[in-house]
């Protein structure tokens, strides 16, 4: 049996309509901006192997947050963390694996508008972002 050579109106009228809905649907932003400004500590940072920090300067005295690890860092983990920011609209340009400028520009601007400004990644940011478990 031959396929019709037009398509029944109601269906294209529907197909618009998804394709219309989808067009002007918000991309998705997560859960919102869950500041990172308590993650920032005062005082001595912790000096033990297994936990790495990151610190900034904050008028005129350091302050220092749990960071991810540079181990942490291959390429598929890079990978995951561009696609991640991407999905964010932090990152621009085609995940490749490399930690490079861009991802760490992206990491600057996803944890600057969290109240963060810097470009090592948080900890805390690689939990919101779902690339390391949740331990607390």
């Amino acid at each position: 049996m031959p396929l019709p050579k037009t398509r029944p109106p109601v269906l294209c009228l529907a197909v618009a309509a998804l394709l219309a809905a989808c067009v002007q649907a918000p991309s998705a932003q997560g859960p919102g901006r869950q500041s990172l400004a308590a993650e920032l500590h005062r005082g001595t940072a912790p000096e033990t192997p297994e936990h790495c920090i990151g610190a900034l300067q904050d008028n005129g005295s350091y302050r220092w947050f749990s960071a991810v690890c540079p181990e942490f860092f291959t390429q598929d983990m890079n990978f995951m963390l561009q696609r991640a920011l991407a999905a964010r609209g932090d990152y621009t340009g085609i995940p490749d694996g490399r930690f490079d400028a861009k991802t760490q520009a992206a990491i600057l601007a996803y944890q600057s508008a969290r109240g963060l400004p810097s470009p090592t990644l948080a900890a805390r940011a690689a939990q919101q972002m779902g690339l390391i478990p949740w331990l607390d």
